[in-house]
């Protein structure tokens, strides 16, 4: 029997899954993404992360007969929270999907206004976007809609909760520090003496050693920092900018 699949693209920091698609070959399809240059809130989310040196991380959420894609796909877009997707689900690609009146007027309205490095959505686009999630499982279609659990039962898991953390089933996650951070940048920094200095944080060593932290961005694989010549500089030199004077900064 043909089968296909239906995956998701998880973001390498959150580790949350931010897209749900479906597709025949998962691997091809994500290198589809990744040249992708529509103007849409899945590209804006992956343009970031290309920014960090980073990119979305490929996930089969399963295997699934083919003539019942469209079910479980429509499924896991509802059942992950914070996704890109614009649309429900089951469009076989878009091909032969209409969108309303009303949502190919937003589409124009945001091809418009567009994207720039850092930009991000408007305030009227995020209610919109807003609007489709939380009306994406109201009433039949949320199992939950309208319930809430008895103060007896909060109570109780109240308790189950605070036994499990006592007794170290439940540890908190552990805090990304430095070299476990895998966003932070490794830089490594010479002072005018030749010593070496492993920094995953500028603006921390910056702050406890009294340099220039906008002075360093600016010098990185530059050699050593060369006193200013320009007599204007040199006038509005303060103490962090002379201080960092001799200083070298390198980065991977």
């Amino acid at each position: 029997m043909k089968t296909t699949f239906i995956y998701g693209l998880k973001d390498p920091l959150t580790k949350e899954i931010r897209y749900v698609g479906k597709s025949n070959n998962p691997r091809i399809r994500l290198s589809s993404h990744l040249r992708d240059k529509s103007k849409t809130y899945k590209v804006n989310w992956i343009n970031k992360l290309k920014r960090k040196g980073l990119g979305p991380e490929l996930v089969v959420l399963e295997e699934v007969e083919y003539d019942k894609w469209q079910e479980k796909e429509k499924f896991y877009i509802k059942y992950y929270e914070n996704l890109t997707n614009y649309t429900e689900g089951g469009e076989c690609g878009c091909e032969g999907y209409k969108h309303t009146e009303k949502t190919k007027r937003f589409f124009r309205e945001e091809r418009k206004r567009g994207f720039s490095k850092g930009d991000s959505h408007s305030k009227k686009t995020k209610d919109h976007l807003s609007k489709i999630r939380k009306e994406a499982g109201i009433g039949k279609d949320n199992s939950f809609y309208n319930k809430h659990h008895s103060k007896e039962t909060l109570e109780v898991l109240s308790k189950k909760g605070k036994e499990r953390w006592n007794n170290g089933i439940i540890k908190p996650p552990p805090v990304m520090i430095g070299k476990e951070n895998p966003s932070a940048k490794r830089r490594v920094l010479i002072n005018p003496k030749g010593k070496e200095f492993e920094v995953y944080s500028l603006r921390k060593f910056c702050n406890e050693n009294n340099l220039s932290l906008e002075l360093l961005k600016r010098s990185i694989n530059r050699g050593i920092i060369q006193p200013p010549t320009d007599p204007k500089t040199i006038a509005r030199q303060r103490y962090k900018s002379k201080n960092t004077i001799g200083w070298e900064i390198k980065e991977d």
